[in-house]
């Protein structure tokens, strides 16, 4: 096997690779967004019951405010009944009415609150239905990511163990330098060895490149069993190694 057929099966090496860090990466982040799910529906379950505990102090409190208007209307009709003259008497029945509208309005309020509270009820029942449900369904999703997690980080390892045995064969001497400069431009582009099929073009950054640099390449191919005698032919412009 000839030292670029070593290099693209290391950068083969290296894909698989990548594809099992971004699942590592990766899983985590989708667990984060499906718990993230349940925050929001566990938001509008909260909100709701703070509406309801809102709307049951309106509920009682206009149910108080109602009682004691009604106890102030029994107060006057005591005293009406005990009153000795017809301007007392009228006074008193203006008390008694204006205290019965009042009483009026607290009853409405309350009763406004009390079907506020039904609707509101209804949607926390709704809410802790679906809260369980999507529980359920995340906890499920959650083990099914936990094992995905696990079973990539395996494999993340044997693809490694995989690829230290593939670099080892390119660390003869004759070869070390075709790794090293493979090594150091994989941190900043991938792929990083590419063959030119036809025309000058770079196939990783699609620049032109001059007739002599395919003639470097050309002349690679040639000497391909014999790496001690290739040259590092590169990109003028990105840096990715070619071949014919």
């Amino acid at each position: 096997m000839s030292v670029i057929d070593e290099l693209l099966d290391l950068q083969e090496q290296d894909s698989v690779i990548k594809s099992l860090e971004k699942q590592v990466h990766d899983i985590p982040k989708r667990r984060k967004l499906e718990q993230e799910k349940l925050d929001d529906y566990r938001r509008e379950l909260e909100q709701a019951r703070e509406t309801l505990e809102k709307a049951q102090k309106v509920e009682a409190s206009s149910r108080m405010d109602a009682e004691a208007q009604e106890a102030q209307i029994a107060k006057y009709e005591k005293q009406r009944q005990e009153v000795k003259t017809n301007n007392e008497y009228a006074a008193l029945g203006r008390q008694i009415e204006s205290c019965r509208r009042v009483k009026a309005e607290y009853e409405e309020r309350a009763e406004r609150a009390r079907a506020h509270i039904a609707d509101v009820q209804e949607s926390i029942a709704m809410f802790e239905a679906r809260l369980a449900e999507e529980s359920a369904s995340v906890e499920a999703y959650a083990d099914e990511l936990r094992a995905q997690l696990v079973e990539a980080q395996e494999k993340l390892l044997a693809a490694q163990e995989v690829r230290d045995g593939k670099a080892k064969a390119l660390q003869t001497p004759e070869k070390r330098r075709f790794l090293d400069y493979y090594d150091r431009l994989r941190k900043k582009y991938f792929p990083v060895v590419f063959r030119v099929r036809e025309g000058n073009g770079c196939p990783g950054c699609h620049m032109v490149l001059p007739a002599s640099k395919m003639q470097q390449a050309q002349r690679n191919a040639k000497l391909a069993d014999t790496p001690d005698k290739m040259d590092i032919v590169a990109c003028d412009y990105c840096g990715r190694l070619i071949f014919k």
